[in-house]
């Protein structure tokens, strides 16, 4: 026989046999965030994503630039009538009033307040279309049993998915909030971080409260409807049904209590509470904090129903 043949054969051999990690053991924790950085990885390939990111963008940017504008009018307030664009003239005062007080661009509670609302219409329609994407395919394609034959059980799963959820809800949620703080702080004076740290409190609570209802939320509802239509479809239910028949119920019969049935405005009733702000005809924060607690709990044991009835070979 050829020793060359034989050599070839034995280093074959060798390559295919097994080869023990070498490397250092970790828990099974770390791989929550493998998952997390897969579906991340899978979303930022969608350029549905991203446009509407760029519309959440828009909305940031108006709340930016006007306080920049704020800053500028309020250095022309001795001028009787000023020139913008070129083509039109403006009172300084009436333009300073209107976006200090009318829209609340001055580095209160309120203008935090106000960028978290106008953000969740961009958020709600971006998580409708990528929780098929994020979840459902995972239960549609039966790729679920490839994460739990890992030394992963479903807690693992659910919060590596609830973790990528978080993500893409602080990008368009929290972290515009925080930039747009500390740019409030840096045209105003130092003070205003002193000042405002109440503000500061009540972004990271508010932010870290839309992470936490909306990724529960949006991993519940795809673990059972993986479609994307019929996922639009609920989603509309919940967040665009079931807030106008909230309102129309608090109108007709004069109780607030009805918007309780909206977890949108639920979750804003406890924002404004961690701001600091007020909120007309809106019931109280205990109330909006424990229809939230209700709805987080049924999604956990919603995920715990579906996972356990996946099954691993």
């Amino acid at each position: 026989m050829d020793p060359t043949h034989v050599t070839t054969n034995l280093t074959t051999a060798a390559l295919l046999s097994y080869r023990p990690w070498r490397g250092r053991l970790g828990g099974p924790w770390r791989g929550t965030l493998a998952v997390a950085r897969l579906g991340l990885a899978g979303l930022v390939r969608r350029k549905l994503v991203w446009a509407l990111y760029v519309f959440s963008l828009l909305i940031f940017f108006s709340f930016f630039f006007g306080q920049y504008l704020l800053v500028w009018a309020g250095s022309q307030v001795g001028e009787q009538n000023v020139r913008m664009g070129g083509f039109m003239r403006i009172a300084p005062k009436d333009l300073v009033k209107n976006l200090r007080d009318d829209l609340k661009l001055n580095g209160s509670g309120e203008t935090f307040r106000n960028l978290f609302w106008y953000e969740g219409s961009i958020l709600v329609v971006t998580l409708a279309l990528v929780g098929a994407q994020l979840i459902g395919n995972d239960f549609r394609h039966r790729s679920l049993p490839f994460y739990l034959s890992k030394p992963l059980s479903g807690r693992h799963y659910v919060a590596g998915k609830c973790l990528a959820v978080a993500a893409v809800v602080a990008a368009m949620t929290m972290l515009p909030a925080l930039l747009l703080y500390v740019e409030y702080g840096l045209l105003d004076s130092w003070e205003y971080f002193w000042e405002a740290r109440r503000s500061l409190f009540g972004i990271l609570g508010y932010g870290l409260l839309l992470c936490g209802m909306m990724s529960l939320l949006l991993v519940a509802v795809t673990s059972w409807v993986q479609k994307t239509v019929p996922l639009v479809m609920v989603w509309s239910g919940l967040f665009v049904m079931a807030p106008a028949v909230g309102q129309s119920l608090a109108s007709l019969t004069s109780r607030p209590r009805y918007r309780l049935i909206d977890l949108w405005d639920c979750a804003y009733i406890v924002g404004n509470a961690m701001l600091g702000t007020k909120v007309d005809n809106q019931p109280p924060a205990w109330a909006a904090a424990t229809v939230i607690a209700i709805v987080c709990t049924l999604c956990v044991a919603m995920l715990y129903t579906r996972i356990r009835a996946v099954e691993v070979v």
